[in-house]
């Protein structure tokens, strides 16, 4: 612009007021000498129709390395973009985006489940003894019913909630993943009779009464032998019955040890009268005492024979001897002839 001798050089950006503009959207006017030109704004890149478009900086990255950080995501603005922390994270020194534990802000799980932080997240994992179901609650796993829950071939297993127990059978004792017989019969934990005897089994003990005695072992009664005939067999004997046992005896009038008697011999009168009656009644224990006493018996009598001969011998000598002292004493006397005459008479 000028008179011809003096130019001076229009600024087309200066646009009059009310004029459409001389650049697109999302341009600048930039004066040149002469001339001016429009140059897009940043972040945008014109086409080929000279329209400014916006440039999508994220999509222009390559994993948005060369755009945003780690842990960070590009979001494209109109002109521009922002790198975002990723979900889990979030910025704490800076640029720099950093984990979340959404644990420890008080993330909630269901029931019988616990939270567990991950990189960028967090999970909810079932208690131990539970699984998750397909409604997403955790439940309870009857472990009793899996092959493999340890328990011992003398335990039972108790499925509880969240857990299980092993424990020992009955007449087993340990852990429940391992038991052993229990020997109730050491351990004096019986129910057996005083009269029964105790015999140990495999998880258990079973009370049998001694011989001698009947009931089931946990009552037991004497068994009274002597009501078998068989008991004491022998001619002569007679049973006595005793706790868990009997004996036999002779009989009075019988000798022998009770399995075999036999009848003993009569005695005399002056033999049974000499006797202490306790002997009298009294049995030898063996056949040696009864000869040594029947021996004695027939000395005795014997002396006794002798001393009755003895005597009538002595009786009849001083008779004799006095008679014939009478005789000669009459010969001389007359008078005593006579008398001894009329003694006779």
């Amino acid at each position: 612009m000028g008179d011809g001798t003096n130019c001076t050089d229009i600024n087309e950006c200066i646009e009059p007021e009310g004029s459409a503009p001389l650049c697109p959207n999302h341009s600048s006017c930039i004066n040149t000498h002469g001339s001016y030109h429009c140059d897009c704004d940043s972040g945008f890149k014109a086409d080929m129709l000279g329209q400014c478009n916006d440039i999508d900086e994220c999509a222009s990255a390559t994993n948005n390395s060369s755009v945003c950080n780690t842990n960070e995501m590009c979001v494209n603005e109109m002109g521009s973009y922002t790198c975002m922390c990723n979900k889990g994270y979030q910025r704490r020194t800076g640029t720099q985006c950093l984990d979340i534990d959404e644990c420890a802000l008080g993330k909630q799980c269901r029931n019988n489940s616990y939270c567990k932080n991950t990189i960028g997240s967090y999970a909810c994992l079932c208690d131990t003894g539970y699984t998750k179901a397909t409604n997403g609650q955790c439940q309870d796993i009857n472990e009793c019913l899996l092959p493999d829950h340890g328990c011992h071939s003398k335990a039972t297993c108790y499925n509880l909630d969240g857990k299980y127990v092993c424990e020992c059978n009955g007449g087993y004792m340990g852990n429940g993943t391992y038991c052993q017989n229990i020997d109730e019969c050491l351990e004096n934990t019986t129910d057996c009779h005083r009269d029964a005897t105790c015999r140990d089994t495999e998880g258990f003990y079973n009370c049998i009464c001694k011989q001698g005695y009947t009931g089931d072992g946990l009552y037991c009664t004497d068994l009274n032998e002597c009501e078998d005939p068989n008991s004491c067999p022998a001619i002569g004997s007679e049973c006595t019955n005793l706790p868990g046992s009997y004996s036999c005896a002779c009989k009075q009038g019988y000798s022998g040890d009770g399995s075999q008697c036999s009848e003993k011999l009569p005695l005399r009168t002056s033999q049974i009268s000499s006797r202490n009656p306790e002997a009298v009644n009294s049995e030898p224990s063996t056949s040696k005492n009864h000869s040594v006493m029947l021996g004695l018996f027939i000395s005795a009598g014997m002396v006794a024979f002798l001393m009755v001969v003895f005597v009538i011998v002595r009786i009849y000598k001083r008779r004799k001897n006095k008679r014939h002292t009478l005789q000669t004493e009459g010969a001389a006397n007359p008078m005593m002839n006579h008398y001894i005459v009329e003694d006779h008479l």
